[in-house]
């Protein structure tokens, strides 16, 4: 099974626009001046940050290039002559100047891929501001740069920041249209050890893409695959307690029966059936643990060794021995108390 994906497609068109055009030197002027003797200083004052902030927006008032922006900033965060207490400032600043409003979405873009390249816990406030950008890119950006683990680290152990951060991904999950950034957001709110704050955010993205997936003829994207690795980490499902188990329960059984009916189609893409395929697998996984059903239902995973699209009917038939079969109202595992899946999971 290949693990080509959009995501791949995603990733690779950021480096695309990240190195398709030439970098665009520029003098410097009064602004680099102020920067150059700042950069040494520790501690840097409030003067000094409003300084920074005044040269990252004339950085922002020369936009004109991706290349060209992304190197100003990084050639002052690298520089070798940055006392220990610079870099951090420039991110602060960079990050506020990322809440501007009506920004340029190319201009976004190159504020978020800077700000995930600096990969400080001070970029937080920016991903948090551009996180509902309308560029899909820039979605995907903030995503990951919640995602790196210093911002994430930081966010964990700051209950509003933590709070934050799972309302901005939420909001911006539940009407998300691009599936490769619908994954990194269900990856960036991952947090095992805080289970009870995420949970509901989970619930609202997994409604939308309910939605989606619910449509005549959707593609299975396979983006569900990393909202169900978080669900796998050791001890997640355990925090839930009953009346969660079955909420995440009804709405996995509606997205196995509409992936396992799609699996079931004669003339599949290779990639489809393999986003599929491994989507199943990681389900049952959630479903057969011991905080959940057990080995009270279908057996996916055995069809799908014994004959992958081959078994199709048979992995179809499985899906059903979960949620109900639609035609004879057989039911299966998941229509019993307490999960109350309705017979076929409609």
């Amino acid at each position: 099974m290949t693990r080509l994906s959009t995501r791949c497609i995603l990733a690779l068109a950021l480096c695309l626009v990240a190195g398709s055009s030439v970098t665009i030197a520029q003098q410097p002027g009064p602004e680099d001046q102020a920067i150059d003797q700042i950069r040494r200083l520790a501690p840097i004052g409030a003067n000094d940050q409003q300084r920074i902030n005044d040269w990252v927006n004339v950085q922002v008032g020369k936009f004109t290039n991706f290349n060209a922006f992304r190197k100003r900033i990084s050639d002052q965060f690298t520089h070798a002559n940055n006392s220990s207490q610079f870099p951090a400032a420039l991110a602060t600043q960079l990050a506020a100047v990322a809440a501007a409003p009506d920004m340029n979405l190319r201009l976004a873009r190159a504020i978020a891929q800077s700000l995930h390249d600096m990969s400080l816990p001070e970029t937080f406030p920016g991903f948090i501001a551009l996180l509902g950008s309308k560029d899909a890119a820039t979605r995907y950006l903030c995503a990951s740069g919640l995602l790196m683990r210093s911002v994430k680290r930081a966010t964990a152990a700051d209950k509003a920041k933590l709070d934050q951060a799972v309302a901005a991904l939420r909001t911006v999950g539940s009407t998300e249209t691009d599936p490769v950034v619908v994954g990194r957001i269900y990856e960036a709110l991952a947090f095992p050890a805080q289970t009870a704050d995420v949970f509901d955010a989970y619930l609202a993205i997994l409604d939308h893409r309910l939605t989606v997936r619910r449509r005549p003829g959707s593609v299975a994207d396979g983006a569900e695959r990393f909202a169900y690795a978080f669900f796998l980490k050791p001890n997640v499902v355990a925090a839930l307690n009953t009346n969660q188990k079955a909420e995440l329960a009804k709405r996995m059984a509606v997205l196995m029966r509409i992936d396992a009916q799609r699996y079931n189609t004669p003339k599949l893409d290779f990639s489809e059936a393999d986003r599929i395929e491994r989507t199943l697998w990681s389900a049952e996984d959630i479903l057969s643990g011991t905080a959940m059903l057990g080995s009270k239902g279908g057996k996916i995973r055995t069809a799908l060794q014994a004959g992958g699209r081959q078994n199709r009917a048979t992995v179809l038939e499985e899906v059903y021995n979960w949620v109900g079969h639609p035609t004879s109202n057989t039911a299966g595992a998941l229509n019993a108390a307490p999960w109350n899946v309705p017979v076929g999971a409609p």
